[in-house]
């Protein structure tokens, strides 16, 4: 199996969304490097605050009143450099497929021009309460394609 090779933050879309995080103590082992585990859920935050920022979707509300969720189907992450304590990390998300009942994100993690990592997160449309998979709703899939084709 061959190795992804790094985007350099340069060859990203202008247009794409993207926010900083510091590095912290929670995030880190004992050695200051970020433990695994930590990058998932800094990943995830990068979504959480992208969806209302550039699909302008309350991400909290369409939890909260129209039931439908992320559930992960799948998480893969391609390490290219340690990220350490007090790092500012960027991190750019991009739409990669919109499918039937899911979306395929990829995100990109920078410190300053160099890469960190580069995460494959496929999100499964959730019914919140019957916790079954439902295709991805006219009002989400309309802002990523707009999202999408913005980044291409």
């Amino acid at each position: 199996m061959s190795r992804p090779s790094p985007f350099a933050l340069a060859a990203l879309p202008a247009a794409a969304f993207h926010t900083t995080m510091p590095v912290m103590v929670a995030h880190c082992d004992v050695a200051g490097i970020v433990f695994t585990p930590r990058f998932v859920e800094m990943a995830h935050a990068a979504i959480e605050l992208f969806v209302p920022a550039a699909l302008g979707i309350d991400y909290y509300t369409t939890m909260r009143e129209r039931r439908i969720g992320p559930g992960y189907g799948h998480i893969a992450f391609d390490f290219f450099t340690p990220a350490f304590l007090g790092d500012a990390l960027r991190f750019t998300v991009l739409v990669e497929r919109i499918g039937h009942g899911s979306v395929t994100l990829h995100v990109h993690v920078h410190r300053g021009a160099d890469p960190v990592l580069r995460a494959v997160m496929v999100i499964v449309t959730t019914d919140l309460d019957r916790h079954r998979a439902v295709p991805v709703p006219d009002w989400l899939r309309e802002p990523l394609l707009a999202y999408q084709q913005a980044c291409a």
